[in-house]
């Protein structure tokens, strides 16, 4: 079985935080000394006084190329790394699992010539995994239908802004035939907005069950995609200071490690 995934490049980068840095630096200070990376929503007015959500939200709707040399990895790339080091490692031990493995990153909406986005998917290709091809590519959101999904032989998907994928790719086409069930869309789990979101108490009966706001979403897609919500620090820029605390120091630092050995083993 081929195993072909794609990533969002807004999913790679924290696009967010460059976009308010663009409108106020001042801002993007707030949000790094802020629950910013544990966000229950995009609204950023809720992080920051000098810039509104209304104000975040029109400029990242018109956001182009000038944002990425001022954007910071996320977590996602360390998240596929393992993904695709886990099936590379079954590529030679389960070859009738996997045949074949690609990553496509997607550039959409940033205009890019050819040779930044060769360049774009030669870095990830050093980042995700040994023998792995990367390629980038520029798929607007309707051209993702469920048809193109199935059709293209995906086996998951990464992205950050999953409303403009449900608003043009299933409000354009749902054909129950070409549905992908069996296909993982990896998304952030964010709400739209916490107006009017019940709390978690109210949220769980008499009998403690708990409702998963982001699970019944999941359940609701179940036969068109599997739908897995990832927490939202993974989509946002990396906290380096808890690299670091979670980085041994090399006095400290166990060499009896084997150096070989590769996330999730």
């Amino acid at each position: 079985m081929k195993q072909k995934i794609l990533i969002e490049l807004d999913a790679l980068l924290d696009t967010r935080i460059a976009v308010v840095s663009q409108l106020s630096p001042e801002a993007a200070i707030d949000l790094l000394n802020s629950d910013y990376r544990v966000r229950p929503s995009d609204e950023i007015g809720l992080f920051t006084d000098h810039i509104t959500t209304e104000q975040f939200q029109e400029a990242y709707k018109k956001r182009d190329a000038t944002v990425l040399p001022i954007s910071r990895p996320t977590a996602i790339m360390f998240a596929v790394n393992q993904i695709v080091r886990k099936l590379e490692r079954e590529m030679y031990t389960l070859k009738d699992k996997v045949e074949s493995i690609e990553v496509e990153v997607n550039v959409y909406p940033y205009v890019l010539p050819q040779n930044v986005m060769d360049e774009i998917a030669i870095n990830v290709m050093t980042m995700v995994g040994c023998v792995t091809p990367v390629r980038s590519v520029f798929y607007p959101p309707f051209h993702l239908t469920p048809t193109v999904i199935a059709r293209g032989e995906y086996s998951a998907l990464v992205l950050y802004n999953l409303q403009d994928w449900i608003n043009g790719a299933l409000v354009q086409e749902i054909d129950p035939a070409n549905c992908c069930p069996t296909v993982t869309l990896f998304a952030p789990a964010l709400l739209k907005t916490i107006e009017g979101v019940p709390t978690n108490a109210e949220l769980t009966d008499a009998q403690g069950v708990f409702t998963d706001p982001f699970l019944a979403h999941s359940r609701m897609f179940a036969q068109i995609i599997g739908l897995d919500f990832w927490p939202v620090d993974f989509f946002s820029i990396v906290d380096l200071n808890e690299i670091l605390e979670e980085t041994p120091s090399d006095e400290n630092a166990d060499t009896s490690k084997d150096t070989g050995s590769t996330p999730g083993n």
